[in-house]
């Protein structure tokens, strides 16, 4: 992975955060069966691609290890009234690779709707572009998924064109910190 920031100690600290109605921790090695049946859930998949329960494992495993190397990745999503693991919103490499860092969220689909993909998006931009000092963060979604792009756009970010990215054509989505002064 190339050049990708990494943040202070102080800033890993950061992990978990809590918004109105969501808490955002860091993966765990026992997320794996939530995430294999949301990633698998056709709904889901119709958006992120099929995934088998090797990629799936990788990709915790992925995540897992970024966020120890590197103070940020994919982080858990769970309700804060009941505890319940909802899917998962964070950062990460651009296509697992970067240098661009992106925004990713996936919830599952019994909680689509009631403005939680937003809150959870809003307080990662928070914190990607305050405590963790990232000056700029991306996110692609293909063109037919346009709640995720509401989702985006009340985020913050600026839909800027299209990309390839994942082995297909997706629509481009920016947002970078002020330097204003």
């Amino acid at each position: 992975m190339a050049n990708l920031p990494r943040v202070s100690a102080t800033a890993v600290a950061a992990v978990p955060f809590l918004t109105a109605r969501l808490r955002l921790r860091a993966l765990r090695e026992e997320d794996f069966e939530n995430l294999w049946r949301l990633y698998t859930d056709p709904r889901v998949a119709a958006f992120i691609g099929a995934h088998t329960r090797e990629e799936v494992q990788a990709e915790l495993r992925f995540e897992i290890a970024h966020q120890a190397q590197y103070g940020w990745a994919l982080w858990g999503l769970e309700e804060r009234s009941t505890g319940r693991f909802l899917g998962d919103c964070g950062l990460r490499p651009l296509e697992m690779r970067g240098p661009e860092v992106e925004l990713g969220y996936d919830l599952h689909p019994d909680v689509w709707g009631r403005g939680l993909a937003t809150e959870a998006a809003r307080a990662t931009v928070a914190l990607a572009l305050g405590t963790l000092g990232l000056d700029r963060v991306v996110a692609v979604v293909k063109p037919s998924h346009v709640a995720s792009q509401r989702v985006l756009e009340n985020a913050g970010l600026t839909h800027t064109g299209e990309r390839e990215a994942y082995g297909e054509r997706l629509l481009l989505y920016e947002i970078a910190r002020c330097r204003c002064r």
